[in-house]
C-alpha cells in the first residue's frame, strides 16, 4: 500500500507560528495515504482577553486642496519627450534618448459596465500595455512621467471606473522611480490642451500621492478618513446562495469556510484548478516526486516535474476546501466549476447554469494573481495575467450576471492600490480599477463593495513564517490574522460604503496621521538609510563609491574624485527635509567646510553620516542644524580618523519657495576682459569636466566678475533630477570669487571654507535650470556677494560672506601654476596667498 513517512518535525513551522501569534485556531491536514481520508489536527486557544484589531476601517474621500509650489514648473512638452495618446506615439528628439513620458487617456466615450471584448475597452487595455512597455523602454533614463486622464471623473466627484487602471499604475510607478517626477492628473473635462495646462501647473506642486483631480476647475486630492463599521445583522442564511470566484484556496477559502460555518448556504466555487483523479504514487514529498519523474522512460525535466507537483498540491488543497465546505453545508450543497474567469464564454455558461436554479444572494470575487516584477524587467504576459484576472474577470462576471445580478457583490481588493508598491504596476492597476468600479456603481444605487485588504498573515501569499517575513519586508504592509480578516469581511457585507480600506499603523502613518515621508517631497539621492531618529533629530547614512557616484570622476582635486563642497548642501537639505517633509529648502546659514570628501578608488567605499537636529520650527519655517562626518580609513582598513567632520551648517526650510527679488541684468562695462577659468584648465590641483564645467568663460570688469552658467541637456544629468538645491550652480557661483580676486594676472585657485548665508528663490534646482542660461555675478564687497540671475531678471540665488582657502595660483597669460609656498617665494605681497574673502 502506498504510504508516506512524515518526519517528526512536520508541521513545526505552523505550530510555532500559531503559538507565537494570535490566531484563534490552527488546522493541520496531512494525507499520508492518498487512498484514505486526510488526518486533521485542530488546535484552538482557550479563553482570555481578545487581541485588538491590527487594522482599522477607513474610507476614501475627495477633498479640495490648493497647490503648494515646491519646484519650478516642468514643461509638458520638453525635449527628449515621448507622448502616447492611444492612437499614435510622437517623440521630440529620438526614440533612443527620450527621458520624459507623456500620456493622454480619454475615457469620455468608454462605457461602463461593458464586456471585456468591447472595442473601446480592448483599445483602453492596449493603451495600458503600451504605457507599461514605454516605461520599460525608458526605465534607465526616465526623468518624468505625466499622464492626463480626460473624462476621468464626474462633477459629482466620482471617478470613472477605468480611471483606476491609470491611477493605480501611476502610484506603483512612482514607487519604482522615486527620483523622477511622476504623477497623473484625472480631469473632468475632455479638452486635452486645457488638461495639459493644468498638468504643467501641477508639476510644480507638492503631492503625497501621485494622483490629483481637476473637477470643474477645482483641484481635488484623494484622502482617507477613519469610519467604523455600523453593526447590522447578517442577511445571509441557510437559504442563501453564494458564488465565489477564486474561493477554493488561500484567503478566498478562509472566507468561504467562515460563511459556511456560520450560515451553511448553498455554495458555488469557480476555479481554474482541474480536479481529476490524483495518481496514487504522487505522494507528498516533493523531492522524491521530482526524483521519480526525472528518471525512467517517461521522464520529464526537473522544472516540469516541479510544476506538476505544484498542480497536484493545488488540487489537493481545493479538494480539502470542498470537503470542509460540504461538512458544514451538506454534501449536495457545494459545487465546483472549473472556469477561467478571463474567458467570457466560459463564465457566461457557468453563471447561466447557476442562476437557472434561482437568484444569487452574494457574489464573492476573490480571484487574483500576484507576480511582482519591476517595470524594467516587465513581462507582458505576466502583466496581462495579473491585470486580466481581476479586470477581465470582473467585467466577464458583470456581463454574465446582467440578467439576474446578485443581491450583494463583494470584491477583494488591496490597500496596495492606494499606497502603491514597487514591482506591482499591473496589480495596483487592477485593484484600483476594482475600487473605482465599486465607487461608481454604488453611486448609482447598486449594492457593491471592494474591500481594500492588507496582508492576511496566515493565508494567501504570506501564509508561512518565511513568506510572511519576506512579503512584510518587501511591502511594508501590516499583517492581520485570518480571524480579524473574517470579522472585517462579515462587517462589510452589511455596510453601505463601496470601497473601504483596512489600514494598519504603517498605512495610517502614511495616509492619515501626517507622516507621509514615503509620498511627500522627500528626495533620497544622498540617503541610503535612516538610522537613529527622535522627534527633533535623526541620522542618515550614505555610502559613496565610484560605481554609483561615477560623476565624481568629473570633479578632481589633486587628481582624486572629490565631492564638490557645495553639493554638501544637497546632503544637508535631504536630511533636513525628512524632519519636516512638507517644507522646501530656501537657504543656508553659517556654513563651515572642514575638509574634502574624497572617494579614492573603485572597491573602496566611503561611509558618511549626516546628523540633523531641529533648531526651531513653526507653521511656516523650520531651521535645522546639520553636520556631515565620517571615518577616514587607510587602504589596509586601519582607522586613521574617527568621525572626521566635513561640514556643518543650518538649513532653512519653509512651507513654500521664496519669491526672488528682481536683480535686473548684469551691468555692462567697456573694460570687460575675458579670463581663463583655472578650474577648467589643466593644473595639478583641480580639473572639472562634465556638469561641473557648466560655467562659461568668466569676465573680469569694474563691478567684479561674471559668467554665464548653462547646464547642457546633452550631458548626463539623471543623477541631478531629484536634487532640491541648485548645488552645481552654487558651486560655479562660488568659483567666481577666484576670478574676482585676480591680481597682476595671478588668479587664486581656492576652495570655499565658510559661507555666512545662502538664499534660494523660486524653488529652482539644477534639473529645472537644465537648458536655461543663468547669469552669475560676483561683487567684491566686504561681504563678498554673489548672485545668480534668471533670464527674466529675477534672482535665483544669493551668496554672501564667502571666504575660502587658497591652494595655489594660476597665471592668466602663461598658464603657470604655483603652490602657495612657490608663490610666496616670488615676493608678490599684493597677491592673495592665504585665506580669501
Amino acid at each position: 500500500m502506498p504510504s508516506t513517512t512524515h518526519s517528526g518535525a512536520e508541521g513545526l513551522s505552523e505550530l510555532i507560528a500559531f503559538l507565537s501569534g494570535d490566531a484563534p485556531e490552527l488546522r493541520l491536514n496531512r494525507q499520508p495515504d492518498p487512498q484514505r481520508p486526510p488526518h486533521r489536527l485542530t488546535l484552538r486557544r482557550g479563553g482570555g482577553q481578545a487581541q485588538p484589531d491590527k487594522v482599522r476601517r477607513h474610507l476614501p474621500v475627495m477633498m479640495p486642496q490648493h497647490g503648494t509650489p515646491v519646484r519650478a514648473v516642468l514643461p509638458m512638452a520638453p525635449g527628449r519627450c515621448r507622448t502616447l495618446t492611444g492612437d499614435e506615439t510622437t517623440w521630440t528628439g529620438t526614440q533612443d534618448d527620450a527621458r520624459h513620458l507623456r500620456v493622454v487617456v480619454d475615457l469620455g466615450q468608454v462605457p461602463f459596465p461593458a464586456a471585456g471584448d468591447h472595442p473601446r475597452v480592448a483599445h483602453l487595455l492596449r493603451l495600458h500595455e503600451a504605457i507599461a512597455l514605454a516605461a520599460q523602454q525608458m526605465a534607465a533614463r526616465l526623468e518624468s512621467f505625466v499622464m492626463v486622464v480626460l473624462g476621468g471623473i464626474g462633477e459629482d466627484q466620482v471617478p470613472h471606473p477605468f480611471s483606476g487602471l491609470f491611477t493605480g499604475f501611476t502610484r506603483a510607478l512612482a514607487e519604482e522611480f522615486p527620483t523622477a517626477l511622476v504623477f497623473v492628473l484625472v480631469h473632468s473635462g475632455g479638452d486635452a490642451e486645457a488638461a495639459w495646462r493644468d498638468a504643467e501647473r501641477e508639476s510644480a506642486y507638492a503631492r503625497f500621492l501621485p494622483d490629483v483631480y481637476q473637477v470643474a476647475g477645482s483641484r481635488m486630492i484623494l484622502q482617507v478618513t477613519e469610519a467604523e463599521a455600523k453593526p447590522h445583522p447578517s442577511s445571509l442564511s441557510r437559504d442563501s446562495v453564494v458564488v465565489a470566484a477564486g474561493g477554493a484556496r488561500g484567503i478566498g477559502a478562509e472566507a468561504l469556510m467562515a460563511i459556511a460555518r456560520q450560515h451553511a448556504p448553498t455554495i458555488h466555487v469557480l476555479g481554474t484548478t482541474a480536479l481529476g483523479e490524483e495518481a496514487p504514487e504522487a505522494g507528498s514529498d516533493r523531492r522524491e516526486f521530482i526524483r521519480r519523474r526525472t528518471t525512467g522512460p517517461q521522464r520529464v525535466s526537473p522544472g516540469a516535474a516541479n510544476a506538476e507537483f505544484d498542480r497536484i498540491l493545488r488540487g489537493r488543497t481545493v479538494r480539502e476546501t470542498l470537503a470542509e465546505l460540504r461538512r458544514h453545508c451538506g454534501p449536495d450543497r457545494v459545487s465546483y466549476h472549473q472556469c477561467d474567469i478571463r474567458d467570457a464564454v466560459a463564465v457566461r455558461e457557468v453563471v447561466t447554469a447557476i442562476t437557472a436554479a434561482g437568484p444569487v444572494d452574494l457574489l464573492l470575487n476573490v480571484a487574483g494573481v500576484l507576480q511582482p516584477g519591476n517595470v524594467d524587467k516587465l513581462s507582458l504576459d505576466d502583466f496581462r495575467t495579473v491585470r486580466d484576472t481581476k479586470v477581465l474577470g470582473y467585467l466577464n462576471l458583470k456581463a454574465a450576471f446582467t440578467a439576474r445580478p446578485p443581491r450583494m457583490w463583494c470584491t477583494f481588493g488591496s490597500v496596495s492600490s492606494i499606497i502603491g508598491q514597487p514591482g506591482e504596476t499591473a496589480y495596483c492597476s487592477a485593484n484600483d480599477f476594482l475600487s473605482t468600479a465599486a465607487r461608481h456603481l454604488a453611486a448609482t444605487g447598486e449594492a457593491e463593495t471592494t474591500i481594500g485588504f492588507g496582508l492576511w498573515s496566515e493565508a494567501g501569499r504570506a501564509s508561512t513564517p518565511v513568506e510572511h517575513e519576506y512579503v512584510t519586508r518587501r511591502t511594508g504592509l501590516t499583517g492581520m490574522t485570518t480571524s480579524e480578516g473574517i470579522r472585517h469581511l462579515t462587517a462589510e457585507l452589511s455596510q453601505d460604503e463601496p470601497a473601504p480600506l483596512l489600514l494598519g499603523p504603517v498605512e495610517q502613518d502614511h495616509l492619515v496621521h501626517g507622516d507621509r515621508s514615503r509620498f511627500a517631497y522627500s528626495p533620497n539621492f544622498y540617503v541610503d538609510e535612516v538610522g537613529e531618529r527622535r522627534n527633533d533629530s535623526l541620522t542618515v547614512y550614505r555610502t559613496f563609491d565610484l560605481d554609483r557616484d561615477a560623476y565624481l570622476k568629473d570633479h578632481l582635486i589633486h587628481r582624486i574624485p572629490t565631492l564638490p563642497a557645495l553639493v554638501m548642501l544637497e546632503m544637508a537639505a535631504e536630511a533636513a527635509i525628512r524632519l519636516s517633509p512638507h517644507k522646501v529648502p530656501v537657504g543656508f546659514q553659517d556654513l563651515s567646510l572642514h575638509g574634502f570628501l574624497r572617494v579614492y578608488r573603485p572597491q573602496r567605499p566611503e561611509h558618511k553620516s549626516v546628523v540633523a537636529t531641529v533648531r526651531s520650527t513653526d507653521e511656516h519655517e523650520t531651521t535645522v542644524d546639520v553636520h556631515i562626518a565620517g571615518d577616514v580609513v587607510a587602504p589596509n582598513g586601519r582607522l586613521l580618523i574617527a568621525g572626521k567632520r566635513y561640514s556643518s551648517m543650518t538649513v532653512r526650510l519653509r512651507d513654500r519657495p521664496q519669491i526672488g527679488p528682481p536683480a535686473g541684468q548684469p551691468a555692462g562695462s567697456d573694460r570687460t576682459r575675458t579670463m581663463i577659468n583655472p578650474y577648467q584648465a589643466d593644473n595639478p590641483l583641480t580639473l572639472l569636466s562634465g556638469v561641473f564645467a557648466s560655467s562659461g568663460p568668466p569676465r573680469l570688469h569694474a563691478e567684479g566678475a561674471s559668467a554665464r552658467f548653462f547646464l547642457d541637456p546633452a550631458l548626463d544629468t539623471r543623477w541631478l533630477r531629484d536634487f532640491v538645491v541648485p548645488s552645481i550652480l552654487l558651486d560655479a557661483l562660488c568659483g567666481l570669487v577666484a576670478i574676482g580676486n585676480t591680481v597682476e594676472e595671478w588668479t587664486p585657485v581656492m576652495v570655499p571654507s565658510r559661507l555666512a548665508r545662502i538664499d534660494l528663490y523660486g524653488g529652482h534646482t539644477d534639473a529645472s535650470l537644465t537648458g536655461t542660461p543663468v547669469d552669475m555675478l560676483y561683487t567684491p564687497t566686504p561681504d563678498g556677494e554673489g548672485i545668480a540671475i534668471a533670464p527674466d531678471g529675477s534672482t535665483i540665488a544669493r551668496v554672501t560672506g564667502l571666504s575660502g582657502a587658497v591652494l595655489g595660483q594660476f597665471h592668466q597669460q602663461t598658464g603657470q601654476y604655483l603652490t602657495p609656498d612657490e608663490f610666496a617665494a616670488t615676493s608678490r605681497p599684493s597677491a592673495t596667498t592665504g585665506a580669501l574673502r
